[in-house]
């Protein structure tokens, strides 16, 4: 993964090497809707972070967005408004009355934005760089877990209200994390990763960049413990729940061709062709786009206000 260099627009994005196909501008994926309200909360010593809280009045569903390398959780901003208000829009236009309110949560993945402890200069060149994100993945995983735990608690110590409902929503690496979480945790029943790959098919990709970085004579550790981590057979854990993979065509970055063939066992888990779909964007490349976002709002929106 390349440093990323400023683009268009504040929290933009787009790899040195690559077209404008991957430029990422969080700025415009509040899709045109206001900015929601803010609020940090602490738990234990992990800041976490609401959006959405003004104004609740029922039950309520959290959904995560799990940000990707380079990134930290302020960026998110705009793309947790874009989630609740599409979700809001569809409530709108369907004329029926809202179920349950939708609350989005960020949080700083490790070693990233308030976070950071050690500096990666050049996370393309760093000899440890598969361990590095070994460690970041599974710490999201638990992070994201941990709050789950006791988020309910510290939002609403009164038991004033009920979190009814998680579900996640990843960006690249963050997507990973989001994968993991569908596959390991039961609370998490609706997924939407984005422009990443399944954790069955991360070691295919990881193995193409080592032998690529050590053609340029670039030693890239590999332990076997890490190994085993980024090699997960299918299996049946993905049965039943909802997920809807995103991808850009264009992507160079996590190119769909080491994703597909490891999403087609995925995919052929659903019989009825409804509950696992995959959303690929033409023209698109390794970024997140205002369709992107309106898909995701819309998956979420179907299989958990609608259901």
């Amino acid at each position: 993964m390349s440093t990323p260099k400023p683009a268009n627009g504040a929290g933009a994005r787009v790899p040195e090497h690559m077209s404008d196909a991957h430029v990422m501008d969080y700025t415009i994926l509040n899709c045109g809707h206001p900015i929601v309200s803010k609020h940090e909360v602490v738990i234990g010593d992990l800041p976490v972070y609401v959006h959405g809280l003004d104004g609740i009045q029922g039950t309520e569903t959290v959904q995560f967005i799990a940000h990707g390398w380079a990134n930290q959780a302020k960026t998110m901003d705009h793309m947790a408004s874009g989630l609740i208000g599409e979700i809001h829009r569809m409530e709108a236009a369907s004329g029926k009355p809202r179920v349950r309110d939708v609350l989005v949560v960020t949080l700083d993945q490790r070693n990233h934005g308030e976070r950071v402890r050690v500096k990666v200069t050049n996370f393309d060149i760093e000899p440890t760089r598969l361990i590095t994100m070994a460690t970041i993945v599974t710490g999201g995983k638990v992070d994201h877990q941990y709050a789950m735990d006791f988020l309910p608690a510290v939002l609403f110590p009164d038991g004033e209200r009920e979190i009814v409902e998680f579900m996640s929503v990843g960006i690249s690496m963050g997507g990973h994390v989001t994968w993991w979480l569908l596959r390991e945790d039961p609370r998490i029943k609706i997924g939407v990763p984005m422009i990443t790959l399944p954790s069955e098919a991360l070691g295919g990709l990881l193995t193409a960049r080592v032998a690529k970085l050590k053609a340029q004579g670039i030693n890239t550790y590999m332990p076997e413990s890490i190994k085993q981590g980024f090699y997960n057979p299918t299996t049946q854990q993905y049965k039943g729940k909802k997920i809807l993979s995103v991808h850009g065509k264009l992507d160079k970055l996590i190119p769909l061709r080491f994703a597909q063939p490891k999403l087609d066992e995925i995919l052929a888990q659903d019989s009825s062709g409804k509950d696992i779909q995959q959303h690929i964007q033409e023209g698109k490349g390794h970024a997140v786009s205002p369709e992107m976002v309106s898909k995701a709002a819309e998956w979420v929106y179907i299989h958990g206000f609608c259901s």
